[in-house]
């Protein structure tokens, strides 16, 4: 029976150290778990924060890409729109150019009509007078046939200008005194024959007496300036505009 007891106290001791062994055991290997645990976190972690390293580092090469490409977008549509100012700035003074030229060239022609016309009006009333004259002489028989042939023949100024195209006026106003009439050749013809054998100084005449309508006509245009608005051409005063005497009748 004792030792029955004793068996017994023996394997209950046993049973306990068993008992203790295994909790244990079990203790280790969940300690064991939870390192195998904590050590797979942290390669995750570890792989984790590389990846977002990479993804940071490739999202800030991709936006200093599109920060140039946006740059050198902006800079090309700058370049366009400054093209295009230039352009539109030019066109515009283009148009005013054109413009004030129209205008000018509007007023010259004007006043070159109303010179032109105010020329032929006196050329008619002085060759009324003329023949009027011609007429008292020949009653009076003071004047020669051959006289009167020859002064038909000497043509005045303003009747030359009358008979010659707008161009050539410049030139004839120029070389006029050295134009002579002959028995064979009016002073009109004349003239016309010297204008073609001298066609560069007919050119120079013409551009220069066009430069100085020009400039007349934008001083008139100036502020101040007096356009001559109540007076004729031929009733401006001398000096009042640049080329004055070159507009003038006579």
């Amino acid at each position: 029976m004792s030792r029955t007891l004793a068996q017994a106290r023996a394997d209950r001791r046993q049973l306990s150290r068993e008992l203790v062994e295994a909790e244990r055991q079990r203790h280790r290997q969940k300690l064991a778990e939870l390192a195998r645990e904590a050590k797979r976190a942290r390669e995750e972690r570890a792989r984790q924060l590389e990846e977002a390293r990479a993804a940071c580092h490739a999202n800030a090469e991709r936006a200093k890409l599109e920060a140039a490409d946006a740059y050198k977008e902006a800079v090309r549509l700058a370049a366009l729109a400054r093209v295009a100012h230039r352009q539109a700035a030019r066109d515009a003074c283009a148009l005013s150019k054109a413009h004030v030229r129209s205008e000018a060239r509007a007023k010259i022609e004007h006043a070159r009509a109303e010179a032109q016309a105010e020329r032929a009006f006196r050329l008619e009333i002085a060759s009324i007078d003329r023949a009027n004259r011609d007429r008292d002489r020949e009653r009076a028989g003071k004047v020669p046939l051959a006289a009167r042939r020859r002064e038909r023949r000497q043509e005045s100024d303003e009747a030359v200008e009358v008979n010659l195209e707008p161009e050539l006026h410049a030139l004839w106003r120029k070389v006029k005194r050295q134009i002579k009439g002959s028995p064979l050749m009016s002073r009109t013809e004349a003239f016309r024959a010297y204008a073609e054998e001298h066609a560069g100084e007919r050119f120079a005449a013409h551009t220069d007496n066009l430069e100085t309508e020009l400039s007349r006509a934008q001083w008139e245009q100036e502020p101040g300036g007096d356009t001559g608005a109540d007076l004729g051409p031929w009733q401006t005063e001398p000096g009042d505009y640049p080329g004055a005497d070159l507009l003038a009748p006579w």
